[in-house]
């Protein structure tokens, strides 16, 4: 058999060596981003389907994610390019299953509703970001589901990996798997740091926050309570920027009522750095509306001549004038349209980003794991901004949510996520995975 080129080869480190070898029910797998390990699994899923197929003539592994999307994008591909010179059928499109001569077949599935984990055979489960699966899954769906016995099959087996997330039943399962005495949990972790290239790792490190990277590359599990924003400093941040005629602006919005707000941001070359600046604000404490924070903008930056960048909520909020007259970026557009005119450029996506990505994101800009700063807010001309980023904060014994209610109680959050929008659409932080490993012959 011609293997695809999709099988290039591996540097195998020993920690690769180590899962290889691992005859654990259950090996739990903590590992830095782009390290390999969502590879290493695919590989060795489709290496123990197709020979244990041929031996017990059927082998059914199942390959998950958080949601079935999620999944999709990780494995789907992939596993089509890496077995097509072992199909024994086309594959099922609608159900993501791949049939391997001998009777092996690859599922691909999502965790949305994890019962439903439950309704077919498993010999394999692997799980990638177990920590983002909803709670509870593993006790009441996974773990039962791989416990029911097949007359004359080995007890099912399964693979749970992720970057380390505090608070969550990964922690739990990676805590048990770290115990010398249980004897189904084996435990493996490495850093990011042993796998990839010195200019990754550097790139890395002008991408993330310190925090954030040694949870996402050195494996490590770090508390996420406390102050959602950790790298602001009044110190580092507060700036006297001002508006620059000759550069676009850029407009963040988060639509919301009670206060209805906005952010002008620039980016601008501070201490030789490309910084995003915020300038400016707009802060309606009560009784506010899409069109009424539209029109303050439109009246107080309509004679810039430059482009105008737009980004934001890509929903709009809970409580706002579009219920009756319209989405909130149709009315953001009818007062935009005649006063910016053509030079109004759109980035409003059409979904949220994950809370803890849009945070990570600002956090690396506010100060990156190499400990420079490229974010800046004049706190005379955005005095609110300020307020949010010193005052929202992370749900305790939370995996890094903001606390959404405590902070609009306070009248905050708005503002950052505004802000949040824009440097998680233009500055995201890195968190691709890699493809790695090479087929064991």
């Amino acid at each position: 058999m011609t293997l695809t080129d999709r099988w290039y080869p591996l540097r195998m480190v020993p920690e690769y060596e180590a899962l290889v070898n691992s005859d654990a029910r259950f090996d739990v797998i903590e590992a830095g981003r782009r390290s390999g390990k969502t590879e290493l699994v695919k590989r060795l899923a489709v290496e123990e389907t197709w020979s244990h197929g041929h031996l017990y003539g059927q082998w059914f592994t199942k390959l998950c994610a958080p949601t079935l999307r999620q999944a999709v994008d990780i494995y789907w591909a992939d596993i089509q390019d890496l077995t097509k010179p072992m199909w024994s059928r086309a594959p099922n499109i609608t159900d993501k299953v791949v049939y391997l001569r001998g009777g092996g077949e690859i599922w691909i599935c999502g965790l949305d509703k994890p019962q439903r984990i439950e309704g077919s055979p498993i010999n394999r489960l692997g799980v990638d970001e177990l920590a983002d699966v909803k709670v509870g899954a593993w006790d009441r769906h996974l773990k039962p589901a791989l416990d029911t016995e097949h007359p004359g099959m080995p007890a099912a087996r399964a693979w749970l990996y992720g970057v380390p997330r505090p608070g969550s039943q990964f922690e739990k399962l990676a805590n048990l798997a770290q115990d010398p005495t249980e004897p189904d949990f084996a435990y493996h972790t490495w850093t990011s740091e042993a796998v990839l290239s010195p200019d990754k790792i550097e790139s890395a490190k002008r991408t993330m926050d310190d925090r954030i990277y040694a949870q996402e590359y050195l494996a490590q599990r770090v508390s996420m309570e406390g102050m959602a924003y950790y790298q602001w400093s009044r110190a580092d941040h507060l700036r006297d920027v001002r508006f620059i005629e000759s550069l676009p602006i850029i407009i963040a919005l988060d639509f919301n009522v009670e206060p209805g707000t906005a952010v002008i941001m620039q980016e601008q070359l501070v201490a030789g750095e490309t910084t995003t600046c915020v300038i400016a604000e707009v802060h309606i404490p009560r009784n506010s509306s899409t069109p009424a924070v539209a029109r303050k903008l439109a009246a107080e930056w309509g004679k810039h001549k430059g482009e105008v960048h737009l980004y934001g909520d890509p929903a709009g909020g809970a409580r706002h004038t579009s219920q009756t007259e319209g989405s909130d970026w149709e009315l953001v557009r009818q007062i935009f349209k005649p006063v910016f005119g053509e030079r109004i450029r759109w980035h409003v996506p059409r979904a949220h980003p994950y809370i803890r990505d849009r945070v990570n994101s600002v956090n690396a800009r506010m100060r990156s794991a190499d400990g420079v700063v490229r974010f800046a807010v004049n706190p005379k001309t955005a005095p609110n901004v300020v307020k949010d980023f010193e005052g929202v904060k992370l749900l305790a014994g939370g995996s890094g949510e903001i606390d959404k209610k405590g902070g609009e109680k306070q009248g905050l959050t708005h503002l950052s996520e505004a802000v949040g929008y824009y440097i998680h659409k233009k500055h995201p932080v890195q968190t691709k995975t890699a493809q790695l490993v090479t087929f064991r012959q």
